[in-house]
């Protein structure tokens, strides 16, 4: 399970094995203020395809195509938090 908590887009949706480096997501997003993005296929103008690869050691890369708001791509890396950084929610 993938879940963005703050900003402005924020996705949420489950993560299935693709191979040994990438795994594919389907989920949904909640724009603004808006509530939690509901799941997969509830919403389907706000439906999520991506693809989450491993391109380090403690890094990953969330790349979307064609997402429905904005751009045409869509990139987030994601990386461990510096030690010591309180966890926001569990």
């Amino acid at each position: 399970k993938l879940t963005k908590l703050s900003g402005s887009q924020r996705q949420a949706g489950l993560l299935f094995p693709e191979n040994d480096r990438e795994m594919v997501f389907l989920g949904s997003m909640a724009l603004a203020s808006e509530p939690t993005a509901r799941a997969y296929g509830q919403r389907p103008e706000r439906d999520m395809v991506s693809v989450l690869e491993r391109i380090g050691e403690s890094r990953w890369r969330l790349v979307t195509p064609w997402p429905a708001n904005e751009s045409n791509l869509d990139i987030l890396e994601l990386v461990p938090a510096p030690a010591g950084t309180p966890a926001r929610r569990r």
